[in-house]
């Protein structure tokens, strides 16, 4: 069993991966049902959002590029580390600043226009792809690669909550709403609040982050038992990581992406086709993880059989959504050319 100390390392660092990732962006997207009764553009509102948020994207890659201006001729351990610790901080709390906005001023418009919304989901954009570009690269090469799984974890736990959240929020029979939309971005709000506290704390600290930039690969591979003692001094196996991380991951995946249309047909008055749409999304990320985690080498045959047994048991039409599967498990690189041309040919 893991120590105290190393279990709260690993909530700080998933409270960082929340504070830095998509949490403002899922937040929005959740509450799109009242934002289309809301508002004057109506159905078109979410479109809209999307543009902004994509064409935003574009500003982190700029602030990258003026990293090296800005630190050439410095130290590069220190420039580089000083950087991405000062962004880290600030994406955190942009994130924080963000969903207070929207606690109080979500319904402000101009010229029947919410702008407060399109500003904070394009600083929510440039917050969840800094995270991959900033964050992630940065735990990587500056902390072993179990805290990388801990941020990853994060943020996708705040996706997931976005859905949860909605669920919670859904109004019962003849009742308004559970909690108001404030309420709602107020809660993650708190939550962005507590990852600038865990960053700040883990900077400061220097806890789990090297002096020295690590050119270790991502995996803990330990060969001819050099390294055996640093990968498993007071360290979770890579066995429980599994363990601890599978179930996770298939929640964050798998029933957050379905949790959203719930949530959204819910508010919306209209259930039928979002909860059928749900579940379809819901039973192909489970079977993109079964097969993910299925022995590469079995004989072809066998998972052709145990592949369509199962896309019977779960109820998908095989023919109407063998496209969206084959998408979602070629992104995720989960399988060899065996089980994508088993699934092509279901």
């Amino acid at each position: 069993m893991p120590s105290r100390a190393i279990v709260a390392k690993h909530v700080l660092f998933a409270m960082v991966g929340m504070g830095s990732g998509w949490m403002t962006s899922d937040a929005i997207w959740a509450q799109n049902p009242t934002f289309v009764k809301r508002f004057a553009a109506g159905f078109h509102l979410p479109s809209y959002l999307a543009m902004t948020a994509q064409a935003l994207s574009a500003v982190t890659i700029g602030a990258l590029m003026l990293q090296r201006v800005i630190y050439r001729g410095s130290s590069p351990q220190f420039g580089e580390s000083t950087f991405h610790r000062r962004v880290i901080l600030i994406i955190t709390c942009l994130q924080f600043a963000g969903l207070t906005a929207l606690v109080f001023m979500w319904g402000v418009t101009l010229y029947s226009w919410p702008i407060v919304l399109f500003i904070v989901i394009g600083c929510g954009q440039i917050i969840g792809i800094s995270n991959s570009i900033v964050v992630l690269p940065f735990i990587s090469t500056r902390c072993t690669s179990n805290l990388v799984s801990s941020v990853s974890t994060g943020v996708q736990l705040s996706s997931m909550m976005a859905g949860l959240l909605g669920i919670a929020q859904q109004p019962s029979q003849g009742t308004d709403e559970a909690f108001s939309t404030s309420v709602f971005f107020m809660i993650f709000a708190a939550i962005a609040g507590l990852a600038i506290c865990s960053w700040s704390y883990v900077s400061g600290t220097n806890l789990g982050i090297d002096s020295i930039v690590s050119e270790k690969p991502l995996t803990d591979v330990v060969e001819n038992g050099e390294e055996a003692d640093e990968v498993s001094d007071g360290s979770i196996s890579i066995g429980c990581m599994y363990g601890l991380l599978l179930p996770l991951d298939i929640a964050a995946w798998g029933i957050a992406p379905s949790i959203l249309p719930f949530a959204a047909g819910t508010l919306a008055g209209s259930c039928d086709s979002t909860n059928e749409e749900a579940l379809q999304t819901l039973r192909g990320y489970v079977l993109c993880w079964c097969i993910r985690f299925r022995n590469r080498n079995v004989d072809p045959n066998a998972c052709e059989a145990h592949s369509r047994a199962f896309l019977g048991s779960v109820g998908i039409n095989r023919r109407t959504f063998r496209d969206e599967i084959y998408r979602h498990i070629f992104n995720d690189y989960c399988v060899s050319a065996d089980y994508l041309q088993v699934l092509s040919d279901c």
